[in-house]
């Protein structure tokens, strides 16, 4: 029984190390009386003061005790020599940043750059994808001005409604180039 209560003072000097660090390292000033909480009623006592007597720093907390503990788990775990541990990056379904790291490239600070930029231009064509999906035209500030007006003018034969996209399309084409020719003449269509 003796081992029980030593291993239960070292988990209670370490979540006072912990409370410590919390409070004057990580976000010293966030919560006056925490400490002082603590000290007199223990760690019941300091949750219940962060959950019930500030903005919700309860959730920081809980979130920092969860990475201290995935810390030590992931400190013994590496340096335990009894312990085989192969590390396995599962990621998303393929984007090219989540390929870079399976294969062991991601390190490779051009090659992130590039998979970055990959990913960014599918997250655009996914955005006008979904906008001519939901609306029936591109409506992104990104594509360009010659997408906007033809889709402006496949809308004019869509009544007077597809005429009030229109018009709107094309305004944003004039916000684009005011020098642009092709927006005049779909204005023109539209009206």
């Amino acid at each position: 029984m003796e081992e029980i209560s030593e291993y239960g003072r070292i988990l209670d000097a370490e979540y006072a190390e912990n409370v410590r660090y919390f409070l004057h390292e990580l976000w010293p000033g966030i919560a006056p009386g925490a400490e002082e909480t603590f000290k007199k009623g223990g760690r019941r006592a300091f949750e219940d003061f962060l959950e019930k007597e500030t903005d919700g720093w309860i959730h920081a907390w809980d979130q920092f005790i969860s990475d201290q503990a995935w810390e030590c788990v992931s400190e013994w775990l590496t340096t335990n020599p009894r312990v085989e541990i192969r590390e396995v990056f599962k990621g998303c379904d393929g984007c090219a940043l989540c390929e870079l790291m399976r294969n062991g490239e991601g390190g490779d600070a051009k090659k992130l750059a590039d998979a970055f930029a990959a990913e960014a231009v599918m997250e655009h064509v996914v955005r006008q994808m979904t906008a001519k999906r939901e609306t029936g035209y591109i409506a992104d500030m990104m594509c360009e001005k010659d997408d906007l007006y033809y889709d402006a003018m496949e809308l004019c034969d869509e009544g007077k409604e597809g005429a009030k996209k229109a018009l709107r399309l094309l305004k944003k084409t004039l916000k684009m180039d005011e020098d642009y020719i092709q927006t005049y003449v779909g204005l023109v269509s539209a009206t």
